[in-house]
């Protein structure tokens, strides 16, 4: 090879590489072509003989800032990574080795980390010659520390929470849960765990797509969120109410490797909620649906209801209910009125039943085998009476029924029972009056 010696002038340098050196000369057209960040220096001598562009580049220093410091290979290192990088240039004169190191960019003073990939440079007569390639690796570094930071921040989650914890890796299928009951941490390993999650097994099956497609999800890229649903994770006999925050983490390259979250039994909670909406639902005097309630109760009911059984909707109106508040008092009156609606639900258990207002009660319910609706409503006539003063007191009853074969809208089955029981009330009261349609 050719023989250089060394001068202090970057340009110049870089001249002679271009020009005396077959070899130099190839390699540096190579690295201009690729676009790879390169420099070329002595570690001995602490000089950097080349850096191309794409050097400047990666590591953020410019090339006046660089030639400010006096070519120095220590140009832009981070103060505490200095005896790392001056270790592994010696390392690189007689061996290929990297080494991960930090920069501060002359712009802004931020960090880089940077990969230096260092060998000897053989092409070169000079000795003691090394040269380097970095590459940036400021992203897959800042999403390994902030994995790092999950993790210690899971362990002591762990120790600290009497919730159950969860660790989910895609790879192995495997998902680990651990709990803590104040004297020691348990944990359970369940390998094929998506195989597993058959419905009845771990979630319940009402549940499970839901389930199924949030792990799913939260396996395809990184995410953070919540999910609500029924598991024997916390009970093994018995379904839970979970809420479980989840959030998942992915390597270098962006594949989720783990999904990290805590259980939380909420099981009082939504029935606490349920018992709330239930008594929102519920008319307070009699127990049955009120206005609100009864009509969207009923126009589900309607729009689930199959074509080969007739449908029924009834107005039942308690006559002359002011003749009871008026002689025997409203708790009276109050009685007639809770007595009524058992007597209703007593004869139509499966039906959609409710307080319209006042003394007016609606139903609405599906034909079965053992009557006619109309049969069973004249039966209901009969048995309508309510207990008072010790002694048992006929309650007369207007009841407009509607009967329909076909699809029928809510707002349809009103009106024709509505006019049903005008005409129930008009020919004499306590009578039921019936409408097809």
């Amino acid at each position: 090879g050719c023989s250089m010696s060394i001068s202090e002038n970057y340009k110049d340098i870089s001249s002679i590489l271009r020009t005396d050196i077959t070899a130099g000369k190839a390699f540096l057209s190579f690295i201009d072509m690729s676009r790879i960040a390169v420099c070329i220096g002595i570690p001995e001598k602490d000089l950097i003989l080349y850096a191309n562009d794409t050097f400047f580049t990666e590591t953020g220093i410019d090339e006046s800032g660089f030639r400010e410091r006096g070519f120095t290979l220590l140009a832009g290192i981070h103060p505490d990574d200095i005896e790392l990088y001056r270790s592994t240039c010696i390392k690189a004169v007689s061996e290929r080795t990297s080494a991960e190191l930090r920069y501060i960019t002359s712009s802004d003073g931020s960090i880089r980390w940077l990969r230096l990939d260092a060998a000897p440079a053989d092409f070169l007569t000079v000795n003691g010659a090394i040269a380097a390639t970095v590459h940036n690796i400021t992203s897959a570094k800042t999403l390994e520390q902030d994995m790092e930071y999950r993790l210690e921040r899971y362990k002591i989650f762990e120790i600290t929470t009497p919730e159950v914890l969860f660790e989910y890796h895609p790879a192995e299928d495997s998902m680990t849960f651990s709990s803590n009951n104040g004297s020691k941490i348990t944990r359970t390993v369940t390998c094929e765990y998506m195989k597993k999650c058959k419905p009845g097994l771990l979630v319940h099956p009402d549940d499970i797509k839901r389930f199924i497609s949030a792990l799913s999800t939260a396996c395809a890229a990184p995410v953070s969120a919540t999910l609500e649903y029924r598991s024997r994770v916390i009970n093994s006999t018995e379904y839970k109410w979970c809420r479980t925050y989840y959030s998942s983490v992915a390597n270098k390259l962006g594949v989720v490797t783990a999904v990290f979250g805590r259980v939380q039994d909420i099981t009082a909670e939504v029935e606490k909620n349920r018992d709330l909406m239930r008594r929102a639902e519920l008319d307070p005097m009699t127990g049955i649906y009120n206005k609100t309630a009864f009509t969207a109760r009923a126009k589900e009911r309607i729009a689930s209801a199959g074509s080969e059984k007739s449908v029924y909707f009834a107005i039942i109106d308690i006559d002359n209910f002011k003749h009871f508040n008026d002689t025997y008092g409203h708790q009276t009156g109050d009685k007639v009125l809770k007595t009524t609606a058992d007597m209703i639900k007593t004869h139509i258990p499966d039906g959609v039943c409710g307080r319209f207002g006042g003394d007016e009660f609606i139903v609405l319910s599906e034909a079965n085998d053992k009557g006619s609706p109309s049969e069973l409503f004249e039966h209901m006539l009969g048995c309508s009476c309510c207990e008072i003063g010790g002694s048992r007191c006929e309650v007369n009853l207007s009841i407009g029924l509607c009967v329909s074969d076909k699809r029928t809208s809510y707002d349809d089955f009103f009106r024709e029972a509505d006019k049903a029981l005008y005409t129930a009330k008009k020919s004499g009261k306590n009578r039921v009056v019936m409408s097809h349609i």
